[in-house]
């Protein structure tokens, strides 16, 4: 069902709370938090200017409601540390995440000379992320071992918390040690162009011994035969196309690859 005129702001999540005569509210920093007891233990927690609550669940007991509340006074504050720290290192230099993307295009260039990306960093309300794209080339699995150390952490579906991990050091130009610069998210996406994606397919079709019915319902066949897997991707993934080009791949038995 949906509300076409209601307006989805704070107070309507807050509705079903506000009036409960057990509610407790609690402010930390940036963090709005609400728990009640009666006639279950439900927790909420804002964040900012949030509309809807980025943690609310119901707890069996007292005591794991609480662990998830310090869990998440124990992030914000490791943000705020996290925002300082890169606040004061940064003065005077371009942002934390412009570093990083420029870091990152430094150490893909000279591991893949022959393979263009193109290396967009971003900034938004949350935090700021890295995204790297790039087409056909080198797999992601390669890219992701250079880039991933630069992700300051993870998101914990669990507890609906952001969690900073990262604790990498670099050596600077000038030989100094310092902390490695971080992102909140670290993207990759790798496109595959469709003479590298039909020529696999018709290569599956030929070595399973299914008849081709032509390019546009090739993947409906494979999607049959694979029980709704694709094998197309399992093979190109596994492929440096930098290296070896697709006439070459398609020489050689490619079943192993699937």
């Amino acid at each position: 069902m949906s509300y076409p005129d209601m307006k989805l702001d704070r107070s309507f999540y807050q509705s079903g709370l506000k009036n409960n005569p057990t509610l407790k509210t609690e402010t930390f920093h940036g963090l709005l938090i609400w728990t009640v007891t009666e006639p279950k233990l439900e927790l909420a927690i804002w964040k900012g200017k949030q509309s809807k609550p980025f943690h609310h669940y119901l707890y069996r007991t007292q005591e794991s409601m609480e662990a998830a509340i310090k869990k998440a006074k124990e992030s914000e504050l490791a943000h705020i540390a996290f925002k300082e720290r890169m606040k004061a290192e940064n003065k005077g230099k371009k942002s934390e995440h412009a570093h990083v993307a420029s870091l990152i295009r430094a150490e893909l260039k000279k591991a893949f000379p022959g393979v263009k990306f193109q290396v967009i960093s971003k900034s938004f309300s949350g935090g700021d992320s890295v995204d790297i794209n790039w087409t056909n080339g080198v797999t992601v699995d390669q890219v992701e071992a250079i880039a991933n150390k630069y992700q300051a952490g993870h998101f914990d579906g669990m507890d609906d918390i952001y969690r900073y991990t990262a604790s990498e050091t670099m050596i600077t130009e000038d030989g100094k040690l310092e902390k490695l610069p971080t992102t909140k998210y670290v993207s990759t996406s790798r496109h595959i162009t469709n003479d590298i994606r039909l020529g696999i397919a018709r290569k599956i079709c030929e070595e399973y011994g299914l008849e081709y019915e032509g390019d546009h319902d090739i993947d409906m066949v494979l999607w049959r035969k694979f029980q709704g897997q694709n094998p197309i991707y399992r093979v190109y993934s596994k492929v440096d196309f930098s290296i070896i080009s697709l006439d070459d791949l398609l020489k050689q038995s490619i079943v192993d690859l699937i």
